[in-house]
């Protein structure tokens, strides 16, 4: 969905601007983050004419059922993307860090952005607040400095995580469970596994500006599917914290949005986790019961936490969630400790379905309805 007039002339140009090898910093860092293995055949499916010339390809193991092909060509990747133009990231970033710098000048004592004597001087509870601010701010700068190299890393992490839930999809753990739940057929789930990886790899994630996702969606909607258009709008202001450069919550909320592709909102759903994500729900209370309760909101909510188990080293996506893994998940909940796609999906499941939702499903059957989402 093309929604700004000359974009992709302007990612093309943007993209092909000279290597930021010199790159120091903040920036060099998310630059040299490692680049997910996107495969030929997913850019054909993507629609993309990418000349042999344009890919610097590594041929990953053969004998693995549906293997990547790395796209490593800043042209390429601009084939999976739609990105406003430098010049509306930069008046973006410069508004954030002139608004920001005076709200660091009421710290008692503080007279500069970068005086960090006078920021170490502040009591307990201010130092920790302006001194993370002061590093987004110093952030801010060198993305205002060079906007390219920032947009190269919002390309690449973005193939990143495009990346690891194909390679979810790929697991053999998932075809297992996928083909339990068609019937024991193997072609059929091989089938429906690729048609996953196919619709994943189709979809434009467009960056653009928080402003104009506000208009378009209101103040609460922090990325958007739009079925129809295949495409995704996400925010190309992410915010950042002073370890890997970026919050969890622009991860988690790509992420989101990335298997509502994947599952095409409801499309790709079966009408038995249709049924079971009716049967499991419980009202929140919070008045967002509506949207909560759409198998849709459930299924990517589910995937995002079958992730995380794995990453944090709770459970491997082949093993049963227990009991055991239900109350670790409440514990993390009280800590605070747990981001907002999981947090929503023990509010809105009863307890007593957890466990059967977690194990029975692989999340897919025959195509259902289309289905236009928001979220």
């Amino acid at each position: 969905m093309n929604k700004f007039e000359g974009l992709p002339r302007q990612a093309e140009a943007n993209l092909s601007n000279k290597n930021n090898s010199e790159n120091s910093g903040f920036l060099e860092r998310l630059s040299h983050s490692s680049l997910g293995k996107i495969a030929r055949l997913t850019a054909l499916s993507a629609g993309l004419i990418l000349g042999a010339d344009r890919l610097e390809a590594k041929e990953s193991d053969s004998s693995e059922k549906g293997s990547m092909t790395a796209i490593n060509d800043r042209e390429a990747r601009a084939g999976f993307h739609e990105i406003a133009d430098t010049a509306l990231l930069t008046e973006h970033f410069r508004r954030q860090l002139s608004e920001s710098r005076q709200e660091l000048t009421l710290a008692r004592g503080l007279d500069s952005l970068s005086d960090t004597t006078d920021i170490d001087k502040l009591p307990d509870g201010q130092r920790e607040y302006y001194q993370a601010m002061d590093n987004r701010l110093k952030k801010y700068g060198e993305i205002i400095k060079n906007p390219d190299a920032y947009l190269d890393w919002l390309q690449k992490r973005s193939l990143d995580r495009r990346q690891s839930i194909i390679d979810h999809f790929n697991s053999p753990d998932f075809l297992k469970k996928l083909r339990k739940e068609l019937g024991g057929s193997l072609s059929a789930a091989e089938e429906k596994r690729e048609r996953l990886i196919s619709n994943l790899t189709a979809v434009r994630v467009n960056f653009i500006t928080p402003d104009q996702l506000k208009e378009k969606y209101g103040d609460k909607i922090t990325g958007h599917y739009d079925d129809r258009s295949r495409s995704i709008d996400l925010p190309f202001d992410q915010s950042f914290n002073d370890a890997s450069g970026e919050t969890a919550s622009a991860q988690y909320s790509e992420e989101h949005e990335l298997f509502h592709a994947a599952y095409r909102g409801e499309r790709e759903l079966s009408e038995k986790f249709i049924d079971k994500a009716e049967e499991s729900f419980r009202s929140t209370g919070g008045g967002y019961d509506d949207y909560l309760k759409k198998p849709g909101e459930k299924i990517v909510r589910k995937k995002i936490l079958d992730l995380e188990l794995e990453r944090e080293g709770l459970k491997k996506y082949n093993e049963p969630f227990t009991k055991k893994h239900y109350e670790e998940l409440l514990k993390r909940y009280k800590d605070g400790n747990l981001n907002e796609n999981i947090k929503n999906l023990i509010d809105s499941t009863r307890p007593e379905e957890f466990e059967n939702l977690m194990n029975d499903f692989a999340e897919t059957g025959k195509q259902n309805k289309n289905f236009e989402h928001t979220a």
